[in-house]
């Protein structure tokens, strides 16, 4: 298959005229599904916006690649002012801490109802996060929900652009009929613009937060708990300190697991009663 650097398209907006664009790291299929209304966008999708506006906003912290975000994986940029946006089991979410206290991550939901009390977002934040404290919390902003349950990818880059402007998501009115044919020809021009908006701003008097959760988070990796987490095992609990812990984070024996009477010392109160 033919990246777009290899291959020629036709632009819905050049009357036929075919266009060479430049490598995103799409084949021809993912570039020819944007100018579709309806098509679900995929990784390959976010992740190409996201190198794009990482270029047009370099001091711009977040933008990471989603699929490592959604193995929890090791996040590589500075969590200071970050902009990300998430896949969740079926959905796309941005979240940002631009405009959040700290300990706090704002999520930007199309379908508020996906990702509410979901511990793919959970464990993604917190992998993003590592924060030391022993908890988090996730501030659910009330922006425009959209129509039909294919276009949470479209939805997640409006809000991500906005974000990376310094704007603020939570007042914009996007054009829902219009985000495929814009998106696509951003690509074609390398360079993504704010997508269309409907030319007014969402009514006044909204409230700005749907609801506020806290995320409890352990161990080393400080990660919730996930009872189906068979990589990292099952969790024993430090009788100093009272914190949990993974066994493969910490390498616990398995006779500890295996005995609920004996006692485990984490690593970190090991390493202060030797100092002491």
């Amino acid at each position: 298959m033919h990246t777009l650097s290899q291959a020629f398209h036709t632009d819905p907006s050049t009357n036929g005229r075919r266009s060479v664009t430049v490598d995103h790291g799409l084949n021809s299929d993912d570039f020819k599904s944007l100018s579709i209304n309806g098509n679900w966008l995929t990784d390959k999708h976010i992740n190409a916006v996201q190198k794009l506006l990482s270029k047009q906003f370099p001091a711009q912290n977040g933008l990471q690649d989603c699929l490592i975000l959604e193995k929890c994986l090791r996040y590589t940029s500075d969590v200071h002012s970050f902009v990300q946006i998430l896949h969740l089991p079926n959905h796309w979410v941005c979240i940002s801490n631009l405009f959040s206290p700290p300990g706090t991550v704002d999520v930007y939901n199309s379908l508020p109802s996906m990702s509410k009390s979901s511990l793919a977002l959970f464990k993604q934040v917190a992998a993003i996060l590592k924060t030391s404290n022993r908890f988090f919390q996730l501030r659910h902003v009330n922006v425009q929900h959209q129509n039909g349950t294919a276009d949470c990818g479209l939805f997640a880059i409006a809000n991500a652009v906005v974000l990376c402007m310094k704007g603020n998501p939570h007042t914009c009115n996007f054009n829902q009929d219009t985000m495929h044919p814009h998106l696509y020809k951003c690509f074609m021009e390398s360079n993504i613009r704010p997508l269309p908006s409907l030319g007014r701003p969402r009514r006044s008097g909204i409230k700005k937060f749907l609801s506020l959760e806290t995320v409890q988070v352990f161990c080393l990796c400080r990660l919730p708990w996930d009872k189906y987490d068979t990589l990292r095992g099952p969790m024993v609990h430090c009788s100093k300190c009272k914190e949990w812990y993974h066994r493969l984070c910490c390498n616990i024996p398995k006779k500890t697991i295996d005995n609920p009477t004996s006692s485990y010392i984490c690593p970190s109160c090991l390493s202060h009663d030797t100092l002491t």
